[in-house]
Parts: structure tokens; sequence; C-alpha cells
């Protein structure tokens, strides 16, 4: 009696669980475009840009943490180097899964104005982990 036998690979993917695009302004001049996903797997990849175009200076860090991506995209921006208004898109992909998502974002360059929209605590948190470094 003979048998056939066959193998192929299966790809469990799970999506993010949280997926932010914040618009940190610091400075009268600049801003900070910050795209952070967690809980992706398998591995991510984010982008940053304009409808245009790429962004230059993208720094990328991804942590592998209980069998799951984290992944951060940030770049700190001149206002004088940006159109008003600027919008900028995040874009999550999980390549193996052929997944995925988006997020886009409105800035207004300008000096930082005096009655800000109130970010959530998550936003804070998250801002100040990626100026700290």
């Amino acid at each position: 009696m003979d048998e056939d036998s066959r193998t192929k690979q299966m790809i469990v993917f799970v999506p993010e669980t949280n997926f932010h695009l914040i618009l940190n302004k610091t400075h009268d001049d600049t801003v900070n475009v910050i795209c952070a996903a967690d809980g992706a797997f398998p591995e991510p990849n984010l982008t940053l840009a304009t409808p245009e175009r790429g962004l230059d200076g993208v720094s990328r860090e991804l942590k592998l943490v209980n069998g799951r991506y984290s992944a951060v995209a940030s770049v700190t921006l001149l206002d004088a180097d940006l159109p008003s208004p600027a919008e900028f898109v995040c874009t999550l992909r999980i390549p193996l899964a052929k997944y995925a998502v988006r997020k886009e974002a409105i800035y207004y360059p300008g000096p930082i104005s005096t009655t800000p929209e109130m970010p959530t605590a998550a936003d804070m948190q998250l801002a100040a982990a990626i100026g700290s470094k």
C-alpha cells in the first residue's frame, strides 16, 4: 500500500492590538511624527510617508515580546520643510500575511497652540518614551 504525504506551511497571523499615529509638537518649529503598533505577528513593517512621498530619516525599532511584535517608526521634521496643512500616513504591513492597515493625520505647522487638544494618557506615555531615546 503506497501512501502520499504532503506538507504545506501555515502562517498564523495575529493583527495588531494597538496602532497609533501621533503628531507631537515639542518646539515651535518642529514636529515629532510617531507611529507605533503592538501585538502583531509575524514581523510587521511600519512606514511613515506623506501622500506624495516617503519620509527621510525615519528611525525604526522592532521588539519581540511574548511572541508578538512591537514596532515604532518616528521622525522629527522642521515646520519650514512642510506644506500647510501637511498630511502624514503610517502603514502597518505584515507581508507574510498579506495584511495592511493605515492611519492618517493632518498637521498644521506653526507655533505651539495655547489651546491644544488634550492627548490621551497613552499618547503622552508613548511620546515620552520616544522622546527619552
